[in-house]
């Protein structure tokens, strides 16, 4: 997808593409609610992202996430194509809609638009939209944690664990490598 992106010229669904399946694993509606002002800061790209609570889910507390090495590279690529259009000010949405006239943020439903045509594109099928960001940064949190349950649930922000369970959904094949892996 990333490669998708990178050939059509996409800064702008590069870099909320990368920084959703890299950073923290934020909601896209939290991503979309970002404005410069979150992640430039002194003049300088901040480390840790910080979603206030009134974007987040149940809107109980905002949310610091760190801002992986390659989402930095996508997010500086577009933050220069954005001073190039005029947008700068810490208020401008990170990533305006296509009516950057009106300075609005880009939509939830156009992100999902942008995702599922651009992975149609690619030949990727089945159940992809938003949220497959978020599932990607749990399944790679998963991972690099040596299957910790608990450390995930952390990394994803979630109250519950079974809400973190619900997350870590395994494919046939990865089920069928593990039955096949058992020696008798």
């Amino acid at each position: 997808m990333v490669k998708a992106f990178e050939a059509r010229g996409a800064l702008r669904e590069r870099a909320w593409f990368t920084f959703g399946c890299l950073s923290g694993g934020l909601r896209v509606s939290e991503i979309l609610s970002l404005q410069i002002g979150d992640v430039i800061q002194g003049g300088r790209m901040v480390d840790r992202v910080t979603v206030a609570r009134r974007h987040m889910k149940g809107k109980r507390q905002g949310r610091s996430v760190l801002l992986h090495p390659a989402a930095r590279v996508a997010l500086t690529a577009w933050l220069r194509e954005l001073r190039a259009r005029g947008f700068m000010l810490r208020e401008d949405p990170l990533f305006p809609g296509s009516h950057a006239s009106k300075r609005q943020a880009l939509s939830r439903v156009s992100a999902w638009r942008i995702i599922r045509s651009t992975a149609a594109a690619v030949g990727i099928v089945g159940a992809v939209g938003t949220h497959s960001c978020r599932k990607t940064f749990a399944k790679n949190l998963w991972e690099a944690t040596g299957h910790d349950l608990l450390r995930t649930q952390a990394g994803m922000g979630h109250a519950d664990v079974r809400a973190t369970q619900r997350y870590l959904s395994f494919d046939q094949a990865e089920l069928d490598r593990a039955v096949l892996s058992v020696d008798w």
